[in-house]
């Protein structure tokens, strides 16, 4: 269990999982080694139960992130296993929900893994607030949530390219 996060629209696709039951042990450790380096270029983030709590934290204390209060998830319905509002016409409206009036990622995109899209332009703007922090508060660095592996502001460049991510 954990959160999935991938690219929406990477330069180049995830190499196939090997098939576990047909596949040669040379063929299936190629295919993850393929899906290693796939990983190893920023397509793909991954945390933990344990681990989320503490990107999302450090995305709050920056800024790059918000605290949706007005979201009423009492009107997001749980069906097939994503999330969606009754008489709108696509999920994806759901699931790409921004309000209008913050900057950032809206955290709740980040507190389950329903297939949450956080936007280009959500991604383009938490880089901003990142750097604006890491500008103001030089002697503090930025929080260990954001640079403990590395990975995670590698993976908001490319998804402020590339349409965002999905979290799953």
């Amino acid at each position: 269990m954990g959160y999935d996060m991938y690219v929406k629209n990477p330069a180049r696709e995830q190499p196939p999982w090997p098939d576990w039951t047909t596949d040669p042990d040379d063929v299936r450790n190629k295919k993850m080694d393929a899906i290693a380096e796939w990983e190893a270029e920023g397509w793909y983030l991954r945390r933990s139960i344990g681990g989320q709590p503490s990107l999302r934290e450090a995305l709050l204390q920056v800024g790059a992130a918000f605290d949706n209060y007005e979201f009423d998830s009492s009107w997001a319905v749980i069906v097939g296993g994503s999330p969606h509002v009754e008489g709108v016409p696509s999920e994806g409206v759901l699931l790409e929900y921004h309000p209008t009036d913050r900057e950032g990622i809206p955290i709740h995109k980040l507190c389950d893994n329903s297939g949450w899209l956080v936007t280009e332009l959500e991604c383009q703007q938490a880089l901003a607030k990142i750097q604006e922090y890491a500008m103001t508060n030089p002697d503090e660095g930025l929080p260990q949530g954001l640079t403990a592996h590395n990975d995670v502001l590698p993976f908001l460049r490319l998804a402020a390219k590339h349409g965002g991510f999905e979290v799953w």
